[in-house]
């Protein structure tokens, strides 16, 4: 009797894995073609995996995130500008090793008095003096982004770079 060389079809093939199933080769007769077929739909789809070799990596983790918020609204710029320092140490100390994304809430200036909206910019500036080492990112000052002589939004976001220490 003639001997043929059958190969799995692909969706029954078994991921290549271990030197044992590098080369799923059988060698059947004729005859035994309907066994082999009938046999082949009977087994699992997705066999487990066995017999891995080499050592286990893990995938890379994304470095950690903390997001916080501080709301400035009713403050002077120099309290506005102290509370920034406090609550920037502070996140500083508690998450050394962290990306900290801090929205920073100044408002529009809506309430400012003749001279106009002084918080946002003042605000905006005083952190970049201040913390440009620390600065990984900063959108641009409410400021900025006006619409008829006014902020669109009453806001601005700054991501700092992990401190490392700790």
């Amino acid at each position: 009797m003639a001997r043929k060389k059958v190969k799995y079809p692909k969706a029954h093939r078994p991921k290549k894995t271990s030197d044992e199933q590098k080369e799923l080769t059988i060698y059947l007769e004729d005859d035994g073609m309907e066994l082999f077929l009938d046999a082949l739909n009977q087994m699992p789809k997705n066999p487990k995996k066995e017999g891995r070799e080499g050592p286990k990596t893990k995938p890379a983790k994304a470095p950690p995130k903390i997001h916080e918020e501080i709301d400035l609204h009713g403050l002077t710029l120099d309290q506005a500008c102290r509370e920034l320092d406090v609550t920037v140490e502070r996140l500083f100390q508690l998450y050394p090793k962290t990306t900290i994304h801090l929205k920073v809430i100044t408002g529009k200036g809506r309430h400012s008095g003749p001279e106009g909206p002084v918080l946002a910019g003042g605000v905006h500036g005083y952190l970049q003096r201040t913390f440009r080492r620390s600065i990984k990112e900063i959108q641009e000052s409410p400021e900025e982004v006006q619409v008829g002589g006014m902020p669109i939004r009453g806001h601005f976001m700054v991501v700092f770079k992990p401190t490392g220490q700790g």
